[in-house]
């Protein structure tokens, strides 16, 4: 951390205040009649004061250590706190979006329509155009359903069709959006996993398994099988 400080500054300083704020709401004993939306509230606050901390920061020394080469641009600044402001509004506004079930206001639809934009943007950079481009032609599929009515080739696939108010509406606050099972599901369960995964790997402790494995097993006829096996036990 010391050696790269810009390197490591968003990591370190998100922890600290994530640390913070649990031990706050610890020390308080947040029980079930509690406004339990208050923490959400609260940590949706400090990242994203925490990640536009770190942009300033960064755009200003431009990355210090000669090691790292990498500059932020204004489109990444501006992309990054569009990030932030759309995810961190499920949290603000919580209670007013279950409330308001069925019956999106004009900020809601706004606001949705820049989660999917980003979305859309953060999958290009990561995984290709590929998957981005699969979205789009799903989100323009129910869109424009009843075109495809006249169309001789199409028409089996033609439906009554979807408003942008309904699909915005449908990918951002119901269950099967952005915000749905799927991520439900990746942050309460998997996350443990891949961090768990992750703690093994750095800390020798996976290699140590491998190790293991290959000392009981290697000289054994279908040694690689065998330590495949014991490992992954």
């Amino acid at each position: 951390i010391w050696r790269n400080p810009w390197n490591k500054l968003s990591d370190l300083f998100v922890s600290i205040i994530g640390l913070i704020i649990w031990l706050y709401f610890v020390r308080d004993g947040i029980t079930p009649s509690d406004d339990w939306t208050k923490p959400l509230q609260l940590w949706s606050f400090f990242v994203g004061l925490a990640t536009l901390v770190c942009l300033l920061l960064i755009a200003w020394r431009g990355i210090s250590p000669r090691s790292i080469s990498y500059t932020v641009s204004p489109i990444d600044f501006l992309l990054a706190i569009l990030a932030a402001a759309a995810a961190s509004y499920v949290a603000v506004d919580f209670l007013g979006i279950v409330a308001r079930a069925g019956l999106p206001i004009e900020r809601e639809l706004l606001w949705g329509g820049l989660a999917i934009l980003v979305v859309f943007e953060a999958t290009n950079r990561t995984l290709g155009p590929d998957l981005p481009l699969l979205g789009i032609l799903a989100l323009a599929y129910a869109y424009a359903g009843p075109y495809l009515e006249n169309i001789p080739v199409l028409s089996f696939f033609a439906h009554r069709g979807y408003g942008i108010e309904r699909i915005v509406e449908h990918m951002i606050l119901g269950t099967e959006g952005l915000f749905g099972i799927p991520l439900g599901v990746v942050a309460t369960y998997v996350f443990h996993f891949v961090l768990f995964g992750i703690l093994v790997m750095r800390t020798g402790l996976g290699q140590l398994f491998i190790d293991t494995a290959i000392v009981l097993t290697g000289r054994s006829r279908g040694g690689p099988a065998k330590v495949a096996i014991l490992a992954s036990c």
